[in-house]
């Protein structure tokens, strides 16, 4: 469980640290874009995958699994 949670926590992490890592305006605001586009929980996104692994870890299998198909 805390494989998946930290495996879907390392693509917002490295489009934030990308955004920083770069002075250009422009570029910045489509990392960030990108990175709230990416924390929507629906399941294929990163977002659905990080509240899937919460869910799981709080709550088990069984009810991670229900509210993911809702």
């Amino acid at each position: 469980m805390y494989k998946e949670l930290l495996i879907s926590l390392t693509g917002p992490i490295t489009t934030l640290i990308l955004a920083f890592l770069y002075d250009n305006k422009t570029y910045w605001m489509i990392n960030i874009g990108i990175l709230i586009f990416n924390c929507i929980p629906i399941y294929p996104l990163d977002g659905g995958r990080l509240l899937r692994a919460f869910l799981k870890i709080l709550f088990g299998f069984n009810y991670s699994y229900n509210a993911n198909l809702i």
